[in-house]
């Protein structure tokens, strides 16, 4: 699955109608195959300014215990992991940003451009 979706990532055409939007491809790989914390979603806000914009959601109510992992750092794990998507971030194809929405005591406030990752080099 991420092979087909870096393939139309690194595709200079825009995807048709039919084609699966490459950034919720990568939402739901997250999502399914991923160790995600209890209460943690990652959603695909969009392109913006060139990157790939993600908000990942963060329910520190229902898994205090997380409170010290940080977005960026998932976001990190599963683009330098898997080597399609290393390779489309390393060569400049593509830019991966992450934003936060956080629920803490019943309240949700939103941390805007959280981390960027333009390479996975230490």
């Amino acid at each position: 699955m991420l092979i087909a979706a870096a393939m139309m990532l690194a595709s200079p055409q825009a995807a048709a109608p039919s084609q699966p939007d490459p950034g919720e491809m990568i939402v739901q790989l997250y999502m399914e195959y991923r160790d995600v914390p209890l209460g943690w979603s990652l959603g695909f806000k969009g392109i913006q300014d060139g990157a790939f914009v993600f908000v990942m959601t963060r329910d520190f109510d229902l898994s205090p215990d997380v409170s010290d992992l940080e977005p960026i750092h998932e976001i990190r794990d599963l683009f330098c992991t898997d080597p399609d998507l290393k390779a489309l971030v390393d060569d400049g194809t593509m830019k991966v940003r992450v934003e936060a929405l956080n629920k803490y005591r019943g309240e949700t406030a939103i941390e805007d451009e959280v981390g960027e990752l333009t390479s996975c080099a230490a």
